[in-house]
């Protein structure tokens, strides 16, 4: 396994292409509904359908309140399991809490927070709401791409499509996916048949506390090196160097310091993000919901949009969560300017972090008061008074 040294980012244009058959009146109907909705499932639901619905709008409902104080104005992206519970809300016990969490979600979100939100709809999620086959013609790009702006229209959104412009580009990039696909299937089978016994690896220089190696250090030189064509390289090595210490874990049993480094790793579950199921790659959409949606990298370069991910996945969730943090650009002196030049800039830096901390303060402070008028307007009714959702986090 050779070593990457690679760390390329792909960006996508989130300006996009337009929902070509986007019904306004229709889409603002469906928003006067979604109370009424959600009031008669809360009305009929079963201790059970409420717990999974409590489950998920904790996890959501958490994760909007630190991706809006950092903007106001969302970028949503729904995996393809978020769609479908959209569309087969009515055909399974589990969708039907599922769908109506994301319901009071967008209540939420546009009625009491009053954050602006738009769906983002890129390649791989139409890749995979065509069963992962590629799409080859105009008939398959109508046909997935109606399928979804029904879903959306249902719950109140628009969608904007992202990741290309026209129909050539999307036949491309599915194309790409296609290759990807098969590309990180063939280094996950790999990483699954070396053997990964400490005292069998080959030679190698990775870091070191004491006598125990660094499990991330170790697993970064032996990542397999692979070519994509469509997805950002670094997230998908980053994700296979956490399925690496995973192996690392299990192949060890008697190198207790190592295996503690390990399992601190992996507390963010983001070993299970990618994963082989009956002979085929399951997890694809996730790497792009998170290379797309991570706050802390988004913030960090000051992106003039925020995405957040919409996703049931319970691994892609805590993994998200372990990211989360608002982080400020980095303000080095690099030299050559004037000492006056430096100083003022850095102060003014400074000043102007504090500034943006203040306001994110306050954001906080009105979404709790929002939260609590949600909870009692809409949810309080149907659930014990011990169950409003104020906090959350993926896994509790």
């Amino acid at each position: 396994m050779a070593k990457d040294q690679s760390r390329s980012t792909r960006h996508i244009d989130v300006s996009g292409i337009k929902a070509p058959d986007a019904k306004i009146t229709t889409v603002w109907y469906n928003k006067s509904k979604r109370q009424e909705v959600l009031g008669k499932f809360l009305a009929g639901s079963d201790e059970t359908s409420k717990e999974i619905f409590l489950r998920y709008l904790f996890i959501h409902s958490k994760m909007l309140f630190n991706y809006s104080s950092a903007s106001e104005r969302l970028l949503l992206w729904f995996d393809n399991s978020a769609i479908q519970s959209v569309i087969h809300r009515d055909k399974s016990a589990e969708r039907s809490p599922q769908f109506n969490s994301l319901l009071a979600l967008l209540i939420l979100s546009e009625d009491y927070l009053l954050v602006d939100i738009f769906c983002c709809i890129s390649p791989t999620i139409l890749f995979e709401a065509n069963h992962r086959r590629t799409i080859e013609n105009a008939t398959d790009a109508k046909r997935v791409i109606t399928v979804i702006d029904r879903a959306m229209e249902q719950i109140g959104l628009e969608t904007q499509y992202v990741g290309f412009f026209n129909l050539k580009q999307l036949i491309e990039a599915s194309s790409n996916l296609k290759q990807d696909e098969q590309a990180i299937f063939n280094a996950i089978k790999s990483i699954r048949n070396f053997n990964w016994r400490l005292d069998s690896l080959p030679g190698a220089v990775y870091d070191r506390v004491g006598n125990t190696p660094l499990p991330l250090s170790l697993a970064e030189h032996f990542t397999p090196n692979i070519r994509l064509t469509y997805f950002d390289p670094w997230y998908v090595k980053y994700i296979m160097m956490h399925m690496i210490v995973k192996e690392l874990y299990d192949a060890n049993e008697g190198v207790l310091p190592f295996r503690d480094y390990c399992k601190q790793i992996m507390n963010n579950n983001m070993h299970l993000v990618l994963n082989l199921r009956s002979g085929r790659l399951n997890g694809l959409g996730d790497i792009e919901l998170y290379s797309s949606c991570e706050l802390g990298s988004q913030t960090a370069v000051r992106s003039p949009y925020i995405c957040m991910a919409i996703s049931f996945d319970e691994n892609l969730n805590r993994s998200l969560w372990s990211r989360m943090q608002t982080r400020g650009p980095s303000f080095g002196h690099k030299g050559g300017e004037p000492p006056e030049v430096f100083t003022s800039a850095w102060l003014y830096a400074m000043e102007h972090s504090q500034r943006v901390l203040e306001k994110a303060n306050r954001r906080q402070k009105e979404y709790q008061e929002a939260m609590s008028r949600f909870y009692d307007n809409l949810l309080k009714p149907f659930l014990p008074e011990t169950d409003c959702p104020r906090k959350g986090e993926p896994g509790q």
